[in-house]
Protein backbone atom coordinates (compact mmCIF):
# COMPACT_ATOMS: atom_id res chain seq x y z
CA UNK A 1 0.00 0.00 0.00
CA UNK A 2 1.26 3.48 -0.88
CA UNK A 3 -0.17 6.97 -0.46
CA UNK A 4 -0.51 8.40 -3.95
CA UNK A 5 -1.64 11.35 -6.02
CA UNK A 6 -2.86 11.33 -9.60
CA UNK A 7 -3.04 14.09 -12.20
CA UNK A 8 -4.54 13.09 -15.53
CA UNK A 9 -5.24 15.14 -18.68
CA UNK A 10 -7.19 13.87 -21.70
CA UNK A 11 -8.22 15.63 -24.90
CA UNK A 12 -7.86 15.20 -28.64
CA UNK A 13 -5.92 16.99 -31.36
CA UNK A 14 -8.06 16.48 -34.46
CA UNK A 15 -11.69 17.50 -34.99
CA UNK A 16 -14.44 14.91 -34.47
CA UNK A 17 -17.48 14.74 -36.77
CA UNK A 18 -21.05 13.47 -36.52
CA UNK A 19 -20.67 10.28 -38.55
CA UNK A 20 -21.79 9.76 -41.33
CA UNK A 21 -22.15 13.55 -41.88
CA UNK A 22 -18.54 14.74 -41.88
CA UNK A 23 -19.52 18.41 -42.13
CA UNK A 24 -20.89 18.67 -38.56
CA UNK A 25 -18.04 19.15 -36.06
CA UNK A 26 -18.83 17.69 -32.64
CA UNK A 27 -15.43 18.03 -30.95
CA UNK A 28 -12.11 19.92 -31.11
CA UNK A 29 -8.92 20.13 -29.09
CA UNK A 30 -10.04 20.99 -25.52
CA UNK A 31 -13.67 20.59 -26.55
CA UNK A 32 -13.81 18.37 -24.61
CA UNK A 33 -10.77 18.29 -22.36
CA UNK A 34 -10.69 16.44 -19.05
CA UNK A 35 -8.48 17.04 -16.01
CA UNK A 36 -8.61 14.67 -13.04
CA UNK A 37 -6.81 15.32 -9.74
CA UNK A 38 -6.98 12.66 -7.03
CA UNK A 39 -5.43 11.88 -3.65
CA UNK A 40 -5.61 8.30 -2.43
CA UNK A 41 -3.86 4.99 -2.04
CA UNK A 42 -2.14 2.68 -4.48
CA UNK A 43 -2.12 -1.10 -4.02
CA UNK A 44 0.24 -3.34 -6.01
CA UNK A 45 0.17 -6.92 -4.68
CA UNK A 46 1.90 -8.43 -7.77
CA UNK A 47 3.96 -7.07 -10.66
CA UNK A 48 1.14 -7.30 -13.23
CA UNK A 49 -1.77 -5.81 -11.21
CA UNK A 50 -2.25 -2.39 -9.64
CA UNK A 51 -5.19 -0.54 -8.08
CA UNK A 52 -5.47 3.16 -7.23
CA UNK A 53 -8.39 4.35 -5.06
CA UNK A 54 -9.28 7.92 -4.16
CA UNK A 55 -12.33 8.98 -2.13
CA UNK A 56 -11.43 12.64 -2.87
CA UNK A 57 -11.19 13.31 -6.60
CA UNK A 58 -11.80 16.46 -8.59
CA UNK A 59 -12.75 16.18 -12.26
CA UNK A 60 -13.08 19.17 -14.59
CA UNK A 61 -14.53 18.97 -18.09
CA UNK A 62 -13.61 21.81 -20.46
CA UNK A 63 -15.49 22.73 -23.64
CA UNK A 64 -13.43 25.51 -25.26
CA UNK A 65 -15.81 25.98 -28.18
CA UNK A 66 -18.67 28.37 -27.47
CA UNK A 67 -21.01 26.77 -30.03
CA UNK A 68 -20.60 23.37 -28.36
CA UNK A 69 -20.86 24.93 -24.89
CA UNK A 70 -24.08 26.70 -25.91
CA UNK A 71 -25.76 23.39 -26.77
CA UNK A 72 -24.57 21.85 -23.49
CA UNK A 73 -22.18 19.37 -25.09
CA UNK A 74 -20.19 17.08 -22.77
CA UNK A 75 -22.31 17.87 -19.72
CA UNK A 76 -21.67 21.62 -19.35
CA UNK A 77 -24.62 23.93 -18.61
CA UNK A 78 -26.17 25.04 -21.94
CA UNK A 79 -26.92 28.59 -23.04
CA UNK A 80 -30.23 30.30 -22.43
CA UNK A 81 -32.03 31.19 -25.66
CA UNK A 82 -34.94 33.54 -26.35
CA UNK A 83 -37.99 32.41 -28.37
CA UNK A 84 -36.24 33.44 -31.61
CA UNK A 85 -33.25 31.21 -30.87
CA UNK A 86 -30.88 34.06 -29.96
CA UNK A 87 -28.42 33.52 -27.10
CA UNK A 88 -29.36 35.37 -23.92
CA UNK A 89 -26.61 33.86 -21.75
CA UNK A 90 -23.71 31.82 -23.14
CA UNK A 91 -23.30 28.21 -22.07
CA UNK A 92 -20.62 27.43 -19.51
CA UNK A 93 -17.26 26.22 -20.83
CA UNK A 94 -16.49 23.96 -17.88
CA UNK A 95 -18.09 21.51 -15.51
CA UNK A 96 -16.60 20.57 -12.14
CA UNK A 97 -17.28 17.33 -10.30
CA UNK A 98 -16.11 15.93 -6.97
CA UNK A 99 -16.30 12.25 -6.12
CA UNK A 100 -14.64 8.86 -5.77
CA UNK A 101 -12.27 7.41 -8.35
CA UNK A 102 -10.77 3.95 -8.76
CA UNK A 103 -8.32 2.78 -11.40
CA UNK A 104 -7.37 -0.87 -12.04
CA UNK A 105 -4.41 -1.82 -14.26
CA UNK A 106 -3.50 -5.31 -15.43
CA UNK A 107 -0.67 -6.19 -17.83
CA UNK A 108 0.62 -9.75 -18.16
CA UNK A 109 2.06 -12.10 -20.75
CA UNK A 110 -0.64 -14.73 -21.19
CA UNK A 111 1.19 -16.75 -23.85
CA UNK A 112 4.63 -16.55 -25.43
CA UNK A 113 4.80 -13.16 -27.23
CA UNK A 114 1.16 -12.35 -26.32
CA UNK A 115 0.37 -9.69 -23.70
CA UNK A 116 -3.02 -8.80 -22.26
CA UNK A 117 -3.28 -5.22 -21.00
CA UNK A 118 -6.40 -3.79 -19.37
CA UNK A 119 -7.20 -0.53 -17.60
CA UNK A 120 -10.53 0.17 -15.90
CA UNK A 121 -11.37 3.66 -14.57
CA UNK A 122 -14.53 4.29 -12.52
CA UNK A 123 -15.71 7.67 -11.20
CA UNK A 124 -18.79 8.51 -9.12
CA UNK A 125 -19.74 12.17 -8.68
CA UNK A 126 -20.89 12.98 -5.13
CA UNK A 127 -22.04 16.50 -6.10
CA UNK A 128 -24.20 15.94 -9.20
CA UNK A 129 -27.16 18.37 -9.38
CA UNK A 130 -29.32 15.54 -10.72
CA UNK A 131 -29.66 13.25 -7.68
CA UNK A 132 -30.78 10.32 -9.90
CA UNK A 133 -27.48 10.62 -11.79
CA UNK A 134 -25.46 10.09 -8.58
CA UNK A 135 -26.26 6.39 -9.05
CA UNK A 136 -24.52 6.41 -12.44
CA UNK A 137 -20.82 5.60 -12.49
CA UNK A 138 -18.57 6.92 -15.27
CA UNK A 139 -16.74 4.00 -16.90
CA UNK A 140 -13.66 4.00 -19.13
CA UNK A 141 -12.40 0.47 -19.85
CA UNK A 142 -9.57 -0.25 -22.25
CA UNK A 143 -8.43 -3.76 -23.19
CA UNK A 144 -5.55 -4.60 -25.50
CA UNK A 145 -4.20 -7.87 -26.84
CA UNK A 146 -0.64 -7.21 -28.01
CA UNK A 147 1.16 -9.83 -30.08
CA UNK A 148 4.72 -10.08 -31.36
CA UNK A 149 4.35 -12.18 -34.51
CA UNK A 150 8.05 -12.36 -35.36
CA UNK A 151 11.21 -10.24 -35.25
CA UNK A 152 9.73 -7.60 -37.59
CA UNK A 153 5.94 -7.75 -37.16
CA UNK A 154 3.51 -6.98 -34.33
CA UNK A 155 -0.27 -7.12 -34.20
CA UNK A 156 -2.79 -5.73 -31.75
CA UNK A 157 -6.48 -5.79 -30.99
CA UNK A 158 -7.64 -2.86 -28.85
CA UNK A 159 -11.09 -2.10 -27.44
CA UNK A 160 -12.48 0.74 -25.36
CA UNK A 161 -15.84 1.03 -23.61
CA UNK A 162 -16.99 4.43 -22.32
CA UNK A 163 -20.09 5.37 -20.35
CA UNK A 164 -20.73 8.82 -18.88
CA UNK A 165 -24.39 9.77 -18.38
CA UNK A 166 -23.50 13.50 -18.28
CA UNK A 167 -21.92 13.34 -21.72
CA UNK A 168 -24.16 10.94 -23.62
CA UNK A 169 -26.81 8.61 -22.20
CA UNK A 170 -25.56 5.49 -23.97
CA UNK A 171 -22.55 3.20 -23.93
CA UNK A 172 -19.85 3.94 -26.49
CA UNK A 173 -17.57 1.24 -27.86
CA UNK A 174 -14.44 1.43 -30.01
CA UNK A 175 -12.29 -1.33 -31.46
CA UNK A 176 -9.01 -1.12 -33.37
CA UNK A 177 -7.07 -3.85 -35.12
CA UNK A 178 -3.48 -2.99 -35.99
CA UNK A 179 -0.49 -4.56 -37.69
CA UNK A 180 2.97 -3.03 -37.43
CA UNK A 181 6.29 -3.58 -39.10
CA UNK A 182 9.49 -2.45 -37.41
CA UNK A 183 13.20 -2.80 -37.83
CA UNK A 184 15.96 -1.88 -35.35
CA UNK A 185 19.19 -0.48 -36.79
Amino acid sequence: WFYSALLNFKSQFADGYAYPNDSIVISHFMAPGYVTLALGVNYKPVEYFEMFFSPATGKITFVNDQDLANIGAYGVDPALFDTSGNVITNGKKSRTEFGAYVNFKFKKDIFTNVTLASKLELFNNYTDKDKDNVKNIDVNWEVGLLMKVNKFMTASVLTQLIYDANTIARTQFKEVIGVGVGYKF
